[in-house]
């Protein structure tokens, strides 16, 4: 019989950050704290002028940066992964500002004039999903 599925995915999670990841990236503790503290500052300083999606990419930017910072100088997947976040952050942010424009009133919630980047998990709940349109093939 098979080992569960739970125990196949920690036996997997365990050999990934334990090998390669580890002499990459080195111990998680330093690596999270720094993404955490780049993390804090962001905020700080954007506050809500951007989009939660985009600030979703530039949080994985953001734990890239940490990884650089604390991790095997020179590993490659960082700069490629970290070009590909602040690429997908403008995507991202191009969108919202198109819906804000396109179609202030769809996206215009009915939560006291909150728009969906000020909204709580609680409000969350009772929002249905932003127009985007349909990309083009």
């Amino acid at each position: 019989m098979p080992d569960p599925i739970r125990k196949q995915v920690l036996d997997k999670a365990a050999t990934a950050t334990l090998g390669d990841r580890a002499r990459a990236y080195g111990t998680p503790t330093p690596n999270m704290t720094c993404a955490g503290k780049l993390k804090t500052i962001y905020q700080l300083y954007a506050g809500d002028k951007y989009s939660l999606a985009h600030d979703e990419a530039i949080e994985l930017l953001l734990t890239k940066i940490g990884r650089i910072a604390t991790g095997e100088k020179g590993h490659l997947d960082n700069y490629v992964d970290g070009a590909a976040y602040f690429a997908i952050a403008a995507e991202c942010q191009s969108e919202i500002d198109a819906l804000d424009k396109a179609n202030a009133d769809q996206y215009e919630l009915p939560l006291e004039g909150k728009k969906v980047q000020d909204i709580n998990a609680a409000e969350f709940k009772r929002v249905k999903p932003l127009p985007f349109p349909k990309k083009k093939v």
